[in-house]
């Protein structure tokens, strides 16, 4: 039979440990939880190896798997969108409502008067390469570049992430690479931005922009997510989307908990933790005269009793033959 070691905020645990002494200044639950996780690594250096073959698979640490740097991802709003490059065109900026690729709209652009332009969202990043990439509809087809750009006092200084094209009518996945380290030198840029610049617009087209991802850290873009992703099970494991600060405001975060295996703890060894807590509560509450009780709670290092060590490695009855 197999069970769980007590934990230091195992209430039913602390009050065995206490039994029926009442004096509630020494009836310390920090205390106590500590006492119980000193009793379990005690027990734990004397006991024999548990078995690695049974036990429970249990949901590990809360781990990160990505994260979406991009804040307003889903251009729900026109907070975050600046034009790039220096645009020339005339443009009027709206959010679509009505033409997404996901999501509930868009970011678009309608060009009243010709020349090029383009977008960038903002995110914050750290020195170091950045890839991203961001869904465009054009309702003609046009060529650009991909773009990344910081502030430096007032003064914006980017890098090319990379010629791309748009053909028209149809939603196109545009990717974009910087190593953002470069661009730092030789000072500090913050402000950072990143999407595409240099399309040549004529006047009447019409340009949205949705579902922008911004990701250091990877060797490649994984799929499009935000905080308001529902859960996804990939391979027998879920991952789930949160939004980092302000829903559709700040990045977001993919997170998931990776499977533990938990040996089986023999039901002697937990029994055994337990007594040891008791013997080292009550040397704690020994005053220097011997009496039992009084004052404050001392911690004393004791060693496992016999009594607890026979009951972590049973002692086996062997015959002897005179």
């Amino acid at each position: 039979m197999s069970v769980s070691w007590y934990t230091a905020d195992d209430a039913a645990a602390q009050s065995r440990v206490v039994g029926a002494w009442k004096d509630a200044p020494l009836a310390n639950l920090e205390v106590l939880g500590m006492l119980l996780d000193i009793a379990r690594e005690q027990v734990l250096e004397y006991a024999p190896a548990l078995d690695t073959e049974v036990g429970d698979v249990v949901p590990g640490a809360l781990t990160v798997a990505r994260r979406n740097l991009a804040k307003n991802p889903s251009a729900t709003s026109l907070t975050g969108f600046s034009r790039a490059g220096g645009g020339t065109a005339t443009i009027v900026q709206a959010i679509d409502d009505t033409v997404a690729h996901s999501g509930t709209g868009s970011y678009r652009q309608t060009v009243t008067a010709a020349g090029q332009s383009g977008t960038l969202l903002a995110a914050d990043i750290v020195p170091g390469p950045v890839r991203w990439s961001m869904w465009v509809r054009s309702s003609r087809a046009v060529g650009g570049t991909m773009y990344a750009e910081g502030n430096r006092n007032g003064s914006y200084a980017g890098a090319s992430g990379g010629s791309v094209s748009v053909p028209a009518g149809v939603w196109t996945k545009l990717e974009g690479y910087s190593d953002a380290a470069a661009v730092t030198s030789p000072g500090t840029l913050t402000g950072w931005r990143f999407g595409v610049y240099g399309l040549q617009l004529q006047v009447g087209d019409v340009i949205h922009f949705d579902e922008f991802l911004i990701e250091q850290g990877v060797a490649a873009l994984g799929d499009y997510f935000d905080g308001n992703t529902p859960p996804l099970v990939v391979g027998g494991r879920t991952y789930s989307q949160a939004w980092d600060g302000p829903e559709n405001g700040s990045s977001s975060v993919r997170t998931y908990r990776p499977d533990v295996f938990v040996p089986a703890v023999p039901t002697r060894f937990v029994w055994a933790q337990l007594q040891h807590a008791k013997h080292l509560w009550n040397a704690g509450r020994v005053a220097a005269n011997g009496e039992t009780g009084g004052g404050e709670f001392t911690f004393v290092p004791r060693p496992l009793d016999k009594d607890i060590q026979y009951i972590i490695r049973p002692r086996k009855g062997v015959p002897h033959v005179f």
